[in-house]
């Protein structure tokens, strides 16, 4: 038996204070009822059918049930009190069930003595019990099968719920304790709390009670401390508030066809993220995955702005990097696709008004731009980033995540994403290729591959086989050559350096860099006929 089930029952027992139990139906509402500090989690039948969509009418099966509750008890710290009905049958189904419960780490289980199939206590019609000797039967039956009195067999009277009076309920509560249960349930739909007194004015404390105060709210926790009460289960006022809260946005984003007016009033990804364990699961991930690269990305995006005039009503004392696209900074769907690709660690170098950089998924890392300086000096202030593989990423570029994925999966030392030629423009970055088989024909492959011969603005015209997209992969061994190139620089140099200068020393080091073609899944800002067609891309993807 867990360490867990056996804290929940001494806790239980002591009388100190009511323990506070919250229904859930899932390992989410568990995880969340554990934040709010709560002592235990109720997995509520009326839930967990209700999540199915079905009645909470033993219409699910045990199995289904048992399934949420191991669920919720592997997502949360605290002990799982299981709804679990009248038993899902006979004495000998419920002797499997509580096998099947306690096997599974299941604090305590509250069986009914209703007649199966039961329907909902609340629900007005039918409400059938079990005579007393059969619902003892299966008491005894489920204390018999248990391995350790840990785990708590809880009997729950519905005598007050079909009318049967309060000379009902007593008698069948003491029965109930003669044949083994730990502790008795007494129910009541009563919306004030009367009957539920004079129960517990004439039990006078036989033996632990549980209450749950779903329609007499009204009796407040002090009270049922004073009563003795051991534990008190807020049975269904989650899925109730969830239910409210989604038909609220729902509605909006019916009426609005937008969600911009709710989106400060719900809870953000990031918290979704928080309560799944993705953050924990990235960390192990960089501890122990040991199947694919750690990819560190580099952002260069210091700049100062140097588009035409047409652009300037955009990039008023903005950064190119917080430039506007359909609702959303060019870098927050830079970060965004390279997530989807999964390159993780993202570190933007930023200059010219770098406090307004902002966007989920990244650093910052804030340059002097007194001076204006070279690309390459904005990379090498993310230097300790140069360990496993780096991929330097331009930041007025966006690139596809399935053309990431690609790019970043090549193990060539050094790579650079290059596009066939579209246009001549004097802002391009033309590339030469050693063996230019590629070019102008057709090909099998999806990314053509070649050898960089040249890069620079003025390649001659019939030497120009494609332009450089704006990124760069380096595998460790690239890495490893990058940092001996740049050792070689001096201050100034490295300050002025572009990035196409960079690797012409490499090339001029006989360094092989590898050429990756993209011809689609990738567009530019470079004008505003550029930011145009990246918008209308957006738009109506």
């Amino acid at each position: 038996m867990s360490v867990k089930t056996a804290n929940f029952r001494a806790k239980f027992f002591s009388g100190e204070q009511p323990l506070r139990i919250v229904g859930a139906h899932d390992g989410l509402g568990a995880q969340l009822i554990e934040r709010h500090g709560f002592d235990g989690v109720w997995a509520s039948g009326l839930e967990i059918s209700a999540s199915h969509g079905v009645p909470d009418a033993n219409i699910l099966t045990m199995t289904q049930c048992l399934e949420r509750a191991q669920e919720m008890n592997t997502a949360s710290n605290l002990p799982i009190i299981a709804d679990v009905d009248t038993g899902y049958g006979n004495s000998s189904n419920v002797a499997y069930m509580v096998n099947q419960y306690e096997a599974a780490g299941i604090a305590a289980v509250i069986i009914e003595d209703k007649l199966f199939p039961k329907v909902n206590s609340f629900v007005p019609g039918r409400q059938e019990l079990a005579s007393i000797p059969e619902f003892c039967g299966k008491l005894a039956a489920a204390r018999d099968a248990r391995l350790s009195e840990d785990f708590l067999v809880i009997a729950r009277v519905e005598a007050l719920i079909a009318g049967w009076g309060q000379a009902e309920a007593l008698k069948r509560a003491q029965a109930y304790v003669d044949a083994g249960a730990d502790a008795i349930l007494i129910h009541s739909k009563s919306k004030e709390a009367s009957e539920i007194r004079e129960f517990l004015t004439a039990w006078k404390q036989r033996s632990p009670i549980v209450l749950v105060p779903t329609t007499y709210p009204d009796l407040t926790y002090e009270e049922m401390s004073d009563f003795g009460v051991n534990m008190i289960i807020y049975a269904n006022q989650g899925i109730r508030a969830c239910i409210r809260a989604m038909h609220d946005v729902f509605d909006v984003i019916d009426k609005e066809k937008s969600t911009v007016s709710i989106e400060d009033t719900i809870a953000p990804v990031k918290e979704i993220f928080e309560l799944q364990g993705m953050f924990k699961l990235k960390e192990h991930e960089k501890k122990f995955l040991r199947t694919q690269k750690t990819i560190h990305a580099i952002i260069p995006a210091a700049g100062v702005p140097n588009m035409g005039a047409d652009m300037a009503d955009l990039l008023q004392n903005k950064p190119v990097a917080m430039l506007d696209t359909e609702g959303k900074p060019l870098i927050q769907r830079i970060a965004e696709s390279l997530n989807l690709a999964g390159i993780q660690d993202v570190t933007v170098i930023t200059g010219y008004h770098g406090d307004q950089v902002v966007a989920e998924g990244i650093s910052t890392r804030q340059i002097d731009t007194k001076e204006q300086t070279g690309i390459v000096y904005s990379i090498e202030q993310a230097a300790d980033k140069f360990t496993d593989s780096v991929l330097i990423h331009f930041g007025d570029v966006i690139v596809s995540h399935e053309n990431l994925q690609s790019f970043i999966a090549c193990d060539d030392p050094v790579v650079v994403m290059v596009s066939p030629l579209s246009r001549d423009d004097k802002a391009l970055d033309y590339v030469s290729y050693v063996n230019p088989r590629h070019t102008g024909r057709r090909t099998l492959e999806r990314h053509p591959r070649n050898q960089l011969r040249k890069i620079a603005k003025d390649v001659a015209p019939d030497e120009r086989h494609g332009e450089f997209v704006g990124l760069v992969l380096l595998n460790p061994e690239g890495v490893a050559l990058w940092r001996q190139v740049a050792a070689s620089l001096g201050e100034e140099q490295e300050k002025s350096l572009t990035l196409n200068a960079f690797l012409e020393k490499m090339i001029a080091r006989e360094v092989p860099i590898t050429t990756f073609e993209a011809q689609t899944g990738w567009a530019e800002v470079h004008s505003r006929q550029d930011y145009d067609h990246l918008c209308t891309i957006i738009r109506y993807s």
